[in-house]
């Protein structure tokens, strides 16, 4: 406890010495950018630290998401809606957020201002889409409402959610309530 409020006093201190002036407010120290402070000062200090064995699980247990703009993707990499190109594009970013524990959706926009979600931008049969669904580092789906991509129909969401859960595992059946 000693050491603890003798370091706090030598950084306040420190902050509070002439080459800190311009940082400080009269309510304390202001928010400093690492960029903003050029000073000759030098600090050294004894840093203990206590790391605990641990594995991040392949599955995060808090799903974190992220939308991705079919839209923006064909705008940003010049790219036709439904062409190889555009599936390699969508297939790069799905990828890429994944490495980071993120469960991408893609998004665009529909009729009356609504936004339609997928997470898969192939139909559910295609092999394509077993690769998506089954990666144990995506932790939530977005369930489109209606077609994505010309010749992905959707007859009811009942059928879309079997194919979504069978994908995923074989023993794990759809929600009962789900409507017809």
């Amino acid at each position: 406890v000693e050491r603890v409020k003798s370091t706090t006093i030598s950084l306040r201190r420190i902050l509070l010495s002439p080459s800190f002036s311009e940082f400080s407010s009269e309510n304390g120290i202001a928010d400093v950018m690492e960029e903003d402070a050029i000073s000759s000062l030098s600090l050294r200090l004894k840093l203990n630290l206590t790391v605990w064995e641990f594995v991040l699980p392949e599955t995060p247990s808090l799903p974190a998401v992220f939308g991705i703009s079919d839209t923006v993707i064909e705008d940003r990499f010049g790219v036709k809606h439904g062409t190889a190109e555009w599936y390699e594009a969508l297939d790069q970013h799905f990828k890429w957020l994944l490495q980071y524990r993120i469960s991408p959706y893609f998004c665009k926009w529909a009729d009356g201002m609504r936004v339609l979600t997928y997470t898969c931008p192939w139909p559910a049969d295609h092999p394509k889409s077993d690769e998506y669904f089954s990666d144990p580092r995506l932790a939530a789906y977005a369930v489109p409402y209606k077609q994505v991509v010309s010749g992905y129909t959707v007859s009811c969401p009942r059928s879309l959610l079997s194919g979504i859960f069978a994908m995923r595992t074989d023993d794990i059946q759809p929600p009962v309530d789900v409507p017809q």
